[in-house]
């Protein structure tokens, strides 16, 4: 998931100034320069991960790897979140500069796939890793929901967020470093510590004229806890007992927010990606019913 977060952050910072543009004059020339800009920075951001991240792997042949167990499938849902993420940016940023609706959509919604699919093709020849089928279904479902609601409602009304929390498990790993090694890289690799959410935009969802706030929406999350190795039946061996964790709240929609300023407008609409606490009620296995005043 880690470097699926690394290609997340490149993308959208190369894209956040043609998604502030919403002049069709200049469509041809925009466009020529989001694609030449776009493929640097894809060829940029792969050099780059191959130099920092794969360097130091034993190369292999291709092949596949079943960690569809592992981390109760935590990385999953951050592999969804980042394809939604670089395909709902895309499908605007190319809609604001003029190009076709259907064409916009379809394209845009491919670019999560796209651009994280290679991940996949470099883990298939390392050693250390192997080619995962469960990341590109998960890669596949966060760019299918942009798809959908596109075709659908011709908007964003469902929404996927993150939030991490600090959680002890780092500290008592008996592989140091497994689960981060600072705050740098604990919200990376501490699955203990995070959640993922669907936010739904109530105001979308009802008829037009109404008055429900824009910027309140209702919000549904899981994670997962106690878990200091990948594999379940491992955590059992260290007297751990991990189980999955559900959640329901309220959520601010900082997409909602209007202002004057277009770079404040992305803005907004970029860390809407991170989920505000709130107070939540939370649901699980182990303790059954639970409130938090903030969350």
């Amino acid at each position: 998931m880690k470097k699926s977060f690394v290609l997340l952050f490149l993308y959208l910072s190369c894209q956040a100034i043609f998604a502030q543009s919403d002049s069709t004059l200049r469509y041809k020339k925009n466009i020529k320069t989001l694609a030449i800009t776009s493929a640097i920075g894809y060829v940029g951001a792969y050099a780059t991960l191959g130099y920092f991240w794969y360097s130091t792997q034993t190369t292999s042949n291709f092949h596949f790897f079943n960690d569809n167990q592992e981390w109760m499938q935590m990385d999953k849902f951050g592999h969804a979140l980042g394809a939604f993420a670089i395909s709902e940016t895309a499908v605007q940023t190319l809609r604001n500069m003029g190009m076709e609706r259907k064409k916009a959509i379809l394209i845009g919604s491919l670019s999560g796939l796209v651009i994280q699919t290679p991940i996949e093709i470099l883990d298939g020849f390392s050693q250390n890793y192997g080619a995962s089928w469960g990341d590109e279904i998960a890669n596949f479902t966060g760019s299918g929901l942009v798809l959908t609601q596109y075709l659908l409602w011709d908007e964003i009304r469902i929404q996927p967020k993150f939030m991490y929390h600090h959680t002890n498990f780092p500290n008592n790993t008996p592989n140091k470093g497994l689960l981060g090694n600072g705050w740098g890289d604990y919200w990376l690799k501490d699955y203990n510590g995070q959640t993922y959410w669907l936010s739904f935009d109530i105001h979308k969802f009802l008829h037009l004229g109404n008055q429900f706030p824009k910027w309140l929406n209702l919000a549904i999350g899981t994670g997962a806890t106690n878990m200091l190795r990948a594999e379940n039946e491992a955590n059992i061996a260290l007297g751990l007992k991990p189980y999955r964790r559900y959640f329901i709240s309220l959520d601010i929609n900082l997409g909602s927010i209007k202002t004057k300023s277009k770079f404040m407008n992305t803005v907004f609409k970029t860390i809407n990606y991170i989920r505000i606490p709130l107070p939540t009620l939370e649901y699980n296995s182990n303790n059954g019913f639970s409130g938090h005043w903030l969350y």
